[in-house]
C-alpha cells in the first residue's frame, strides 16, 4: 500500500521488497531495493529527480481505476 501511495504522491521510496521490478510503474531511480543483509543506498539514485511514469500507467493505480475495477461485472 506504502508503494502505491508514493506512487501517487510522485515520491521515491526505499523497499527491501524485490517484487517491486516486476511491476510497470518500476524505474530503478524512483523504487530504491535495499538489500536487508548489506544495506547500501545508491547516493545517484537517492538524489536523482523523480522519473515521472507514463499517464496511462499512473491511472491504472489510481482510486477511479481501482473502483472502477472492484465494481467491474466483466
Amino acid at each position: 500500500m506504502r508503494t502505491i501511495e508514493m506512487l501517487g504522491m510522485k515520491k521515491k521510496i526505499m523497499t527491501t521488497n524485490q517484487n517491486i521490478e516486476n511491476y510497470d510503474f518500476y524505474r530503478p531511480t524512483n523504487q530504491i531495493i535495499l538489500n536487508r543483509e548489506h544495506v547500501s543506498i545508491d547516493e545517484i539514485s537517492l538524489h536523482s529527480p523523480y522519473v515521472d511514469i507514463p499517464a496511462n500507467i499512473y491511472s491504472r493505480y489510481s482510486l477511479q481505476a481501482w473502483i472502477q475495477d472492484v465494481f467491474s461485472l466483466s
